[in-house]
């Protein structure tokens, strides 16, 4: 393959789109196994070499950007749609792609052990294919062809000293990270309170209070020497119970049977009286699922861990997206007196009083997962960027700079960090 198969490539944003579409759960990895992908994949990592790995020592990160194209590139994409009318169709365009540009991170990794890939919108092909990815199919070649050109592109403006001034002055806001009061949404209705109770009480609330001021958000409220399957069920059906789950007529075992992820290997098989079988299957087992007292994606799902420390042992409850499940599970769990910790107890707290911070992820990111990369601030959850967002709540948002990634500084970083490390490799 020559140079002239990869320069000048031709891109637009909804093309770009098109091409690193992927499955709806947001994020995939995929093998590349296509030599001719292999061989475009081989010359971007070259192009990547030019520079220094920007953090954790395996990693590059630039920005790219892509023009949205005109009406008429995006109405070729569709062919000759009978279903949807012209005027229909450009909604969706201005919709999907608001900014002239849109704005996206490149990553590319290699890590000590070998593994070598490149991420990009949630879409990660590996060049080290794994039998748990999904083989990449040859669509991904020009979207590969298009990485090849602006990875050469943007890392010649690097090193002509014009790529970080250009980021700075270019990137949309929509494309920044920052915080706002979640009181602040309250006051200018752009969320309310009611959105984070979900129908629970102000005397919930305030015997959550009580939880939270007896400290068992920091560490278990007591722990007990041992713990049997029977413990731990008679707990587990309190939660279903505070879920609203029908449990009449149900044993506990059917109860965890019907309303638990169901992936508890042979939990149910216990001897359900027998404290050292239950110790060992706590340790034994290597997977969360076990313990899921409300299923659901990674993101939404609830936990009742038994954990065990040098004090006994106590339980777990973790996965407060839920919140009215979780508080009730909690307060549940709280008066029939087992030992509990309670996680992010006193952040969930904050969220009901409308005193935390509330997290804007940069447009088109997915909120979930990312509360915990804003460093400067206690960040519960996040919300994505609107332009209604903008409209209600602008003046009071604390915006994050921007991290360029390149230059770097003579400490190693990356310019602008600001100590807000909340890179991905998935994210936009």
């Amino acid at each position: 393959m020559d140079d002239s198969q990869c320069n000048e490539v031709v891109m637009t944003a909804p093309r770009l789109k098109e091409l690193t579409d992927h499955h709806s759960n947001g994020y995939t990895q995929e093998g590349l196994w296509n030599p001719e992908d292999l061989e475009l994949f081989n010359r971007i990592e070259a192009e990547f070499s030019r520079l220094p790995f920007c953090m954790d020592g395996f990693v590059h990160v630039l920005w790219v950007s892509v023009p949205r194209g005109s009406e008429e590139d995006y109405l070729s994409l569709w062919g000759d749609d009978d279903e949807y009318t012209r005027e229909e169709i450009l909604e969706q365009f201005y919709h999907d792609h608001p900014d002239e540009e849109d704005w996206y991170r490149l990553v590319h990794y290699h890590t000590e052990r070998g593994n070598r890939g490149i991420s990009f919108d949630g879409l990660e092909l590996c060049a080290t294919p794994d039998i748990r990815f999904h083989r990449a199919s040859g669509r991904r070649t020009e979207f590969l062809r298009w990485a090849l050109d602006v990875t050469r592109r943007t890392i010649d403006s690097v090193e002509a000293g014009t790529y970080r001034d250009h980021v700075l002055q270019d990137l949309p806001l929509a494309y920044r990270r920052g915080v706002v009061r979640r009181s602040d949404l309250w006051d200018r209705g752009y969320r309310s309170r009611e959105d984070v109770l979900q129908g629970l009480t102000d005397g919930e609330v305030e015997r959550f209070r009580g939880i939270v001021s007896e400290g068992m958000g920091e560490g278990p409220s007591k722990t007990v020497p041992s713990m049997t399957l029977s413990d731990f069920l008679d707990a587990a059906s309190l939660c279903f119970s505070a879920q609203g789950r029908d449990i009449d007529g149900m044993t506990k075992h059917e109860q965890y049977m019907r309303y638990s992820d169901g992936r508890y290997g042979r939990l149910l098989d216990l001897d359900p009286d027998d404290p050292e079988a239950f110790h060992r299957f706590v340790f034994q087992n290597d997977e969360g699922h076990a313990w899921e007292v409300l299923p659901g994606s990674c993101f939404t799902r609830m936990h009742l861990y038994p954990h065990y420390d040098d004090t006994g042992c106590h339980l777990y409850l973790c996965g407060f997206i839920h919140r009215s499940e979780f508080v009730r599970s909690a307060l549940a769990l709280h008066d029939a007196g087992f030992p509990l910790c309670v996680d992010s107890a006193s952040k969930v707290l904050a969220s009901f009083d409308g005193t935390d911070w509330v997290g804007i992820v940069p447009r088109g990111w997915a909120v979930a997962y990312e509360s915990h990369h804003y460093k400067e601030h206690d960040v519960l959850d996040c919300i994505a960027y609107t332009d209604e967002l903008i409209e209600k709540v602008g003046d009071l948002i604390e915006w994050y700079d921007v991290d360029t990634y390149y230059p770097i500084d003579p400490s190693g970083e990356s310019t602008d960090r600001k100590g807000n490390r909340y890179d991905r490799l998935s994210s936009r």
